[in-house]
């Protein structure tokens, strides 16, 4: 498929069997064979030829589609958080309790709680792995 391109310099391709010329200011169309051609490949490096991309609207179905899709990974992503949150919230308060049950000074308090949430963490994650396999 033959890309639709703007040149902005006055270029000729020539692969021996075939050539080109694109006029400064060119728009529309190059052959195939020049599109794998090093020159052109070059030219579209320093911008000297830009590809122009053609776009297609998206029906309303559509748009709205995407919409709900990206408001269910967003909503997702919340639950996810607070879930997590959640986890860690209730490893740190149980961390803290159990530091203070055991006397334990600041510095071996604080590695406590860091490997107690840590853990809390890869566990809501295994379970909302898990729940995710389940649907």
């Amino acid at each position: 498929m033959a890309q639709f391109i703007n040149c902005k310099k006055a270029v000729e391709i020539d692969d021996g069997d075939n050539k080109v010329m694109f006029p400064a200011g060119y728009i529309g169309e190059v052959p195939a064979w020049a599109e794998k051609h090093w020159y052109y490949k070059a030219l579209c490096k320093d911008g000297t030829i830009t590809s122009v991309v053609k776009t297609k609207d998206k029906t309303p179905e559509e748009l709205e589609a995407e919409e709900a899709a990206k408001k269910a990974n967003a909503e997702k992503a919340a639950e996810k958080k607070r879930m997590i949150d959640e986890a860690k919230a209730e490893a740190k308060a149980n961390a803290e309790k159990q530091a203070a049950d055991q006397g334990l000074d600041e510095a071996a308090a604080k590695k406590l709680i860091a490997e107690a949430q840590t853990y809390a963490e890869e566990a809501a994650l295994a379970k909302l792995s898990a729940d995710t396999g389940k649907n």
